[in-house]
């Protein structure tokens, strides 16, 4: 898929710090496309055109929003399970960014006992979208995965895979956070005692 080339800007919510991972150098192997690229993402979150899907959970927690000021786009994410109400859900989350200086995690929001399932793409690729089961929490889920073209600021849906689904037994229907091939740059959400919502940020810069 081409877009038009990225002009953007964003606003954010409540920005929670930038990361826990150390500051790195600049790549000296990003081409110039990139580093533009990268520039214009951090322009993006700025500005007006960052964009939200809807939520899966219920409205309660302490809101958060995350993002690389520097500019990147989500990679992956590491998800922790716990029980709630006597039933398995997704209930901790970490995102993983690409950025020019390389890959890089964000904060931890909700509940992280025990070790994380780490959900994180093959190279050349990115976050998509998910498929979540989600009553009062996200009962289960699953990453879609696409080909991206920095050059092209694009997905390539045809080159598309997704993970397995994680999480426990589940009974609500599907729903589906896909922001249309958008590129996804950051999460946001509200946590508690453990991830009580949860959604995506994305670029919509057309």
């Amino acid at each position: 898929m081409r877009t038009n080339a990225p002009r953007f800007a964003l606003v954010a919510l409540v920005f929670v710090g930038l990361s826990h991972s150390p500051a790195q150098q600049p790549n000296p192997t990003t081409t110039a496309a990139q580093q533009r690229y990268y520039a214009a993402l951090a322009a993006d979150v700025k500005g007006p055109n960052l964009r939200k899907t809807e939520t899966v959970g219920l409205p309660t927690g302490k809101e958060f929003s995350d993002f690389r000021p520097e500019g990147g786009f989500v990679i992956g994410f590491d998800f922790w399970k716990s029980n709630y109400k006597k039933t398995v859900v997704v209930n901790g989350v970490t995102p993983i960014y690409r950025t020019e200086t390389g890959k890089v995690r964000g904060n931890h929001y909700g509940r992280s006992e025990g070790d994380p399932i780490t959900l994180e793409a093959k190279e050349g690729f990115a976050v998509a979208g998910l498929e979540v089961k989600a009553g009062e929490r996200m009962d289960q889920l699953r990453v879609i995965f696409m080909r991206y073209n920095v050059a092209l600021d694009g997905f390539n849906s045809a080159d598309a895979y997704k993970s397995d689904w994680i999480g426990g037994p589940s009974q609500p229907a599907e729903r589906r956070l896909i922001p249309n091939q958008k590129m996804i740059v950051g999460i946001f959400g509200g946590s508690g005692l453990g991830l009580d919502h949860f959604g995506l940020l994305y670029v919509d810069h057309r």
